[in-house]
């Protein structure tokens, strides 16, 4: 790919990084982590159908004069929170800034997780930029220019940009065409002395060319994808592998009881965090086993239960059960 002209715009997303999941399975896997912060309350499934509405919302220019549509992170988790607490879909023991800080820490951590580079991009673009290029990166995206430095930081390309242009800061966009616009009027320069490189063919294509720029559409090269599935697969099979040789082994009789055991744990965790209860009570021998399971499970949590042991037998507590209940 030559480039004669001495500014290059470049898109980021299926054009320099790639993911491993489609762009929605990110907002699940967000969804999933903010589970947590409103203490299992309303379900991973149910936060995804709130943030695909509150971004609906955000996404209408008329009802949204200030961002026109181009709404931020921290736009769309501070109506989330608006709608969590003022529906009363839970009672959150968390404050609005806390929350948006944390949903906004837990997406970009999902993003950084699953985005891996175009390297053969990158070495062109490293290229460009050794000839005296300036390279821009200009996307439409609701993370800000911070957050989106902070990808770059994490992919080891923060120093190939000059500049980052997002559709959430300058509330214009690619997709409508304005953007193009408002980052040359930023730079000060002509569209005859820039490029777009992009994936999408109406947003950094079109678009680009309408407002006067050259544009090069890269072409989505499958292979990246498929590589990385091939060793998602390989990695699922070399797990199976080797816990059915755990299993095999015996050293442990109980072995084959421990996902059903971690499964109960997590379950009973998030019921107590639910129901708002403080304390726990493990009886019979068993219940110091679990209590010690439970004990170590929450120690990956801020929020914690306090856990306590009754040393009783079955029999012991039943008849207990019974005369109190003859009593009634």
């Amino acid at each position: 790919m030559n480039v004669d002209e001495n500014y290059v715009f470049v898109d980021c997303f299926d054009t320099i990084i790639f993911r491993d999941c489609y762009p929605e399975y990110i907002k699940i896997l967000t969804s999933a982590k903010i589970e947590s912060l409103v203490d299992y309350k309303i379900r991973a499934e149910e936060l995804y159908r709130l943030r695909r509405s509150c971004e609906e919302q955000l996404s209408n220019p008329k009802a949204n004069k200030e961002t026109l549509g181009n709404f931020n992170l921290n736009q769309l988790f501070s109506l989330m929170f608006d709608y969590i607490s003022g529906y009363h879909l839970a009672k959150l023991s968390i404050t609005k800034m806390d929350f948006v800080d944390a949903c906004i820490d837990a997406e970009l951590q999902v993003e950084i997780e699953r985005q891996f580079l175009n390297s053969k991009l990158v070495e062109t673009l490293k290229k460009y930029k050794e000839r005296g290029k300036k390279i821009y990166c200009v996307s439409d995206f609701y993370c800000t220019k911070n957050q989106m430095l902070r990808f770059f930081s994490e992919l080891n390309i923060k120093d190939l940009f000059d500049d980052v242009f997002v559709s959430c800061d300058l509330h214009k966009s690619k997709a409508k065409g304005d953007l193009y616009a408002g980052v040359l009027q930023e730079l000060g320069l002509r569209a005859d002395q820039c490029i777009m490189i992009g994936d999408n063919f109406y947003s950094d294509i079109k678009n680009a060319r309408n407002a006067g720029l050259k544009a090069f559409q890269v072409n989505k090269k499958r292979k990246l994808w498929n590589d990385k599935d091939k060793t998602a697969r390989a990695k699922k099979k070399g797990l199976k592998r080797d816990l059915l040789k755990l299993f095999k082994k015996q050293e442990n009789t109980l072995s084959n009881y421990s996902f059903s055991l971690y499964l109960f744990i997590s379950k009973l965790y998030k019921k107590l965090l639910q129901d708002g209860k403080k304390d726990v009570f493990f009886l019979s021998r068993e219940g110091q086993f679990l209590k010690l399971l439970f004990d170590e499970y929450q120690k990956f949590f801020d929020k914690k239960i306090n856990t306590h042991y009754f040393c009783m037998s079955r029999n012991y507590h039943q008849s207990l059960y019974i005369g109190l209940l003859s009593i009634l």
